[in-house]
C-alpha cells in the first residue's frame, strides 16, 4: 500500500528536530516493515522514543562514516520512510539513496522496472538454472539449505521460491499477476533457452551407477556401484521431490536382510525371496518391474506391508492410494513417486490395467492437459507398482503375465500388535534393512556379468537380476527361478479363470492337434460349447473384438499348451486367418 508523508507531519518533525537538522528530512514511500527490514541488515545503531513513528540512529553515516550518530532513518505512523543524515556534505541523501547502500541496485524502482522484470531479475542474480525434461517439462534448480532443490515450474514450491525471493530483496508481497507473468517468461526461457536433463524420482540408473536419494535437505544420496556403496553430495541427477517426501535413514553397514523378516505377514519363504528381489530391483534399476500384487483376506495387513514396502526405499506422506479416476490422475500419481502403491482393489478397469501395464514396463501414458483441448501431456517411466485387494485385483491376463502374487496369512488377536508398537519397531530396524538391501544390490552387481541371459521367462531382466540376488544371499542354487516359476504358474491359474476366451479356447483344443479359419467360424465354434452364463458380459462380440481379445489371452494359452497366430490378410476379401496348434506339453 502506497503511503506518503503529510504537511502535517514534516511539519511536526522539522518543529521538533534541533535547528541544525530541518533541512536534512528526505522523504519516500514503499510498503515495508522497517524494523525488520534494519535487523535483516544487521545495521548498528539505537532506536529512540518518537512520537510519530519509529526512528532509528546509526552509529555511523552510510554516506561517510566519520560522521557518528548523525544519520537517521525512521517510519511514520502511516508507513511513510524517511532518511538523511544532519551533516551538510551529505545534503540532498534520502530513503532511496540510503537503501540503495544496503540494497545495490533496489534504484532500479525509480528507473520505473517493473515488479515482473525485476522479480525475473532476482532469479537470475541468485544462481538458479532452467532446464526442461525431454518431455518439455519446464523445470527450475535453485540452492535450498546445504543443497539444491529441483522442481517443476508448474509446482507450488516454485511459486513459493518466487514470493521469497521478492520478499527477501524488497520486503513487499508479489501479487498474483506479478507471478503468473513471472512463471510465463521463466517456462518460455526454461524450454527454449535451457538445457534437457532427467528428473527422476528417488531412484536413478545412470550406466554402471545406481543412485537413491536421501530425500534430506542436504541433498545427498547413495551412490552404489558393484565396488561398494557410499553416501555421496556432490549428486549429478536432478532428482524431483513430491511435496510429501520424507527423509531415508543413514543405511547401516553389515546388517541382515532378515532384520526384515518380523515385519511381513507372509510365511512362504518362496514368496519372501520374491519380496527381497522386488525391492532390491525397485532401487537397482530402471528396468521392466513386475507388478507386486498382495492378495489375503480381511485382516492379513495387506495394506501394512504395503505402505511398509514404500517406506523402505521411498518414504513419503499418502503413500497408498485408491485407485485413480482416471489416466490424468494416473500421470500425476506416477510422475511425484518412486512407486506406484494401489490399495483395497476390488477389480481393475481396463484402461487401468493396460495402463499400469505400459507403467510397469517402459511405456508412455498421455492424456490431455487440463483446461486445454489440444495439448497432450506425456509421460513415460518404468515405474514399481504394488496392488493389493482381498480377492484378486487383477484378473486380465497381460497384467498377471508380468505381476508376482504374494498371499498374506490371517493375523489372529493373538499375534496383532498396536500400529504404534508395529512402526516404532520398524523405525529402530529401517536403517539396518536399508543397509542390507544396498549390501546385496552390490553383490547382485557383482554376479549380474555372469549369469546367463537365454532361457528366460518374461520380465527376462527381473529373472536374471533376481539369480544374480540370489548367489549374493547364498540362497540355495536355483531357488529364485523355482520360487518365480511357481508363483508365475499361480498367476496364469488366476488369469485363465478371469478369461472366458482363453478357457473356451483350451476346451476347444482339447480334443485337436490343428485348427485354422476365421475369427468369425472361430466365434460361431466356441458359442457352441459354451454356455451364455460361462460367457459372461464382457464376451466379445465382434470379429475384430474377438481378435484383440485373443491377442491378449494368447500368453495364457500358450502357457496351457496351445499356441495362437493371427496370420496376414488373405484372399480378395481380406479375410484374416487364425491358427491354432498344440504345442509340445504343458509348458506351465
Amino acid at each position: 500500500m502506497t503511503s506518503l508523508v503529510s504537511t502535517e507531519q514534516l511539519c511536526a518533525l522539522i518543529a521538533e528536530a534541533p535547528p541544525a537538522e530541518k533541512a536534512v528530512v528526505h522523504l519516500a514511500q514503499n510498503d515495508l516493515d522497517l524494523a525488520a527490514w534494519v535487523k535483516s541488515h544487521a545495521i548498528e545503531g539505537e532506536w529512540k522514543e518518537w512520537q510519530h513513528g519509529s526512528l532509528f540512529v546509526l552509529k555511523r553515516c552510510p554516506w561517510n562514516h566519520e560522521h557518528v550518530a548523525t544519520a537517521r532513518v525512521g517510519q511514520l505512523t502511516d508507513g511513510g520512510l524517511f532518511a538523511g543524515c544532519f551533516h551538510n556534505s551529505c545534503g540532498g541523501k534520502g530513503w532511496s539513496d540510503f537503501r540503495e547502500v544496503f540494497d545495490p541496485g533496489s534504484s532500479k524502482q525509480r528507473r520505473g522496472d517493473s515488479q515482473t522484470k525485476r522479480l525475473v531479475g532476482y532469479v537470475e542474480e541468485s544462481g538458479a538454472e532452467l532446464w526442461k525434461t525431454r518431455w518439455r517439462q519446464a523445470s527450475i534448480s535453485f540452492p535450498l539449505g546445504n543443497g539444491t532443490a529441483n522442481v517443476p515450474l508448474d509446482a507450488s514450491e516454485a511459486e513459493d521460491y518466487l514470493r521469497l525471493s521478492l520478499w527477501q530483496k524488497e520486503r513487499i508481497p508479489a501479487t498474483a499477476t506479478v507471478i503468473r507473468d513471472v512463471l510465463a517468461t521463466l517456462r518460455a526461457k526454461a524450454i527454449y533457452e535451457g538445457e534437457t536433463y532427467e528428473a527422476p524420482v528417488r531412484v536413478a540408473a545412470v550406466g554402471e551407477e545406481r543412485w537413491l536419494d536421501l530425500g534430506d535437505d542436504t541433498g545427498r544420496a547413495i551412490l552404489i556401484k558393484s565396488s561398494g556403496w557410499e553416501v555421496r553430495g556432490d549428486v549429478p541427477i536432478r532428482f524431483f521431490r513430491s511435496p510429501g517426501t520424507r527423509p531415508l535413514p543413514l543405511p547401516m553397514r553389515g546388517g541382515s536382510i532378515d532384520a526384515l523378516r518380523p515385519f511381513i505377514n507372509v510365511s512362504d519363504e518362496r514368496e519372501v525371496k520374491l519380496l527381497v528381489t522386488f525391492l532390491t530391483w525397485a532401487i537397482a534399476t530402471n528396468g521392466p518391474c513386475p507388478v507386486l500384487i498382495l492378495i489375503g483376506e480381511k485382516g492379513s495387513a495387506k495394506s501394512t506391508l504395503q505402505k511398509l514396502l514404500v517406506e523402505i526405499v521411498d518414504p513419503r506422506t499418502a503413500a497408498i492410494t485408491g485407485p485413480p479416476r482416471n489416466e490424468q490422475d494416473l500421470i500425476i500419481a506416477a510422475a511425484t513417486q518412486a512407486f506406484l502403491a494401489l490399495d483395497n482393489l476390488t477389480g481393475l478397469q481396463r484402461w487401468l490395467s493396460n495402463a499400469l501395464c505400459r507403467i510397469s514396463t517402459g511405456g508412455a501414458v498421455s492424456t490431455r492437459k487440463l483446461y486445454t483441448g489440444r495439448e497432450l501431456e506425456m509421460f513415460e517411466s518404468r515405474l514399481p507398482i504394488i496392488l493389493t485387494g482381498i480377492g484378486e485385483p487383477a484378473t486380465q491376463a497381460d497384467l498377471l503375465d508380468r505381476s508376482i502374487g504374494i498371499t498374506l496369512e490371517p493375523i489372529f488377536e493373538d499375534r496383532r500388535r498396536t500400529d504404534k508398537d508395529f512402526w516404532d519397531g520398524f523405525g529402530t530396524t529401517h536403517a539396518e534393512v536399508l543397509g542390507a538391501l544396498l549390501d546385496l544390490i552390490v553383490g547382485a552387481l557383482k554376479h549380474l556379468p555372469s549369469v546367463p541371459t537365454t532361457g528366460l521367462p518374461r520380465m527376462a531382466d527381473f529373472a536374471r537380476f533376481g539369480i544374480a540376488v540370489e548367489r549374493a544371499a547364498g540362497w540355495p542354487a536355483g531357488s529364485f527361478m523355482e520360487a518365480y516359476a511357481a508363483n508365475r504358474k499361480s498367476s496364469h491359474a488366476v488369469a485363465l479363470s478371469g478369461d472366458p476366451v482363453a478357457t473356451a479356447i483350451l476346451r476347444f483344443m482339447a480334443s485337436r492337434d490343428m485348427w485354422d479359419d476365421t475369427a468369425t467360424k472361430l466365434m460361431a465354434a466356441l458359442l457352441e460349447i459354451t454356455s451364455e452364463a460361462e460367457r459372461g458380459k464382457w464376451w466379445p462380440t465382434t470379429p475384430n473384438h474377438f481378435s484383440k481379445r485373443l491377442r491378449e489371452a494368447a500368453p495364457v494359452i500358450r502357457e496351457y499348451g496351445v499356441e495362437v497366430h493371427q496370420g496376414d490378410r488373405e484372399g480378395i476379401d481380406g479375410t484374416r486367418v487364425i491358427r491354432l496348434w498344440r504345442i509340445a506339453g504343458d509348458r506351465r
